[in-house]
């Protein structure tokens, strides 16, 4: 596999089978690993066992930077705590489009080109309010359309929507009590992403 580097500059590699260049990101003087992804399973950059992720978020948050998701997915914590042990890759990172949520129609499908077999409906989906009202229906079609799993959830939830959500009996009901698993902590995690 060759590659050609200026200084500063991300290396260029050839996927021997699409032809196609992908950057490995590899910025100097920093770790030094190449982050870059070819979807082809073949390709020498790409890591065996190493699972890849999208994260859809709700609109109403479309300025949001990440930074919780991006906390708990380097932490395991909230939803990403079931691949404690993992190695994780975000290969995307996109909001609904606002309600109904027409952006999941077609996001998806680049998500996927990078390598994504999960996406995460983000935690803002959840504790916004009112909660997203299509989160059932997004849940359901990414598996049929794409082949993709879905958790819903990414960061814990925080402890001031914990406590609005509380007041207001929104997670009450056995539907809700599933779709927050993941992202229910202790207060002790709660408070840390207030």
């Amino acid at each position: 596999m060759a590659g050609t580097r200026l200084p500063g500059r991300p290396v260029a590699y050839e996927c021997p089978d699409s032809h196609a260049r992908y950057a490995s990101l590899k910025i100097e003087g920093l770790c030094g690993v190449h982050v870059g992804v070819c979807a082809n399973a073949a390709h020498p950059q790409r890591k065996a066992g190493m699972k890849r992720l999208g994260i859809i978020i709700c609109d109403r948050y479309h300025t949001c930077a990440g930074g919780k998701c991006l906390r708990a997915m380097r932490n395991r914590e909230g939803a990403f705590a079931i691949y404690e042990g993992e190695e994780l890759e975000l290969v995307g990172f996109t909001t609904c489009g606002g309600c109904p949520g027409g952006n999941v129609e077609y996001a998806p499908a680049e998500m996927k080109k990078n390598g994504a077999e999960v996406v995460h409906l983000a935690t803002g989906l959840v504790v916004g309010y009112p909660p997203c009202p299509s989160i059932d229906a997004f849940s359901e079609f990414l598996p049929a359309k794409y082949g993709l799993d879905v958790v819903m959830g990414t960061h814990p939830i925080p402890e001031g929507y914990y406590r609005t959500h509380q007041a207001l009996g929104t997670w009450d009901s056995a539907d809700w009590k599933r779709r927050i698993a993941h992202v229910l902590t202790d207060e002790e995690t709660r408070l840390s992403y207030d």
